[in-house]
């Protein structure tokens, strides 16, 4: 059984914007970690519905389309390590933005072509299909937060200074 008490320590404070990164151990999730050398293979962001739901925390992730998940669903049924990075206050003002942009998103299918060119390098940004740390990179492009019009690789998230250090909450 899994250990939620660091979760259950920072989920009230978590906010949309807010990068929730998981380290599985599948193979593809693996080749990953291999080719970027970080510690996750897997990049989400956080969405607060507050005016629907004051106390359910929900992520956006590209899996096989972009989609909206509990993110405690998402932990419960997770192998691996999850890590949290959560926005720096300074930015909070973005945060609506950011959401609006993500849920614009959903629906969107998965990019494999841009997830296998990334084995030669980062790529720029497309917003016809998306992996899932294209997805955030976008996020933060849209607001102005990010201006290099390359998609970070996971794990990457703390180089653009925006992030406070992650947390690994199991």
């Amino acid at each position: 059984m899994r250990n939620f008490n660091k979760y259950l320590r920072v989920r009230n404070s978590l906010k949309t914007g807010d990068i929730v990164e998981f380290h599985g151990t599948g193979i593809i999730s693996k080749l990953i970690r291999w080719r970027t050398h970080q510690k996750v293979n897997h990049t989400s962001v956080v969405i607060r519905l507050s005016s629907y739901y004051q106390n359910r925390i929900f992520i956006i992730e590209a899996l096989s389309l972009v989609v909206l998940n509990p993110l405690s669903t998402r932990l419960e049924n997770y192998d691996g390590h999850v890590y949290i990075s959560k926005m720096k206050s300074e930015n909070d003002r973005y945060r609506e933005q950011i959401g609006r942009f993500l849920l614009m998103q959903c629906g969107k299918k998965y990019d494999y072509g841009g997830l296998f060119k990334q084995l030669f390098g980062h790529i720029n940004i497309d917003l016809h299909r998306l992996f899932c740390s294209e997805l955030a990179t976008a996020a933060l492009e849209h607001v102005g937060l990010w201006d290099k019009n390359d998609a970070l690789w996971p794990g990457e998230f703390q180089k653009t200074r925006i992030f406070h250090p992650k947390i690994k909450i199991f």
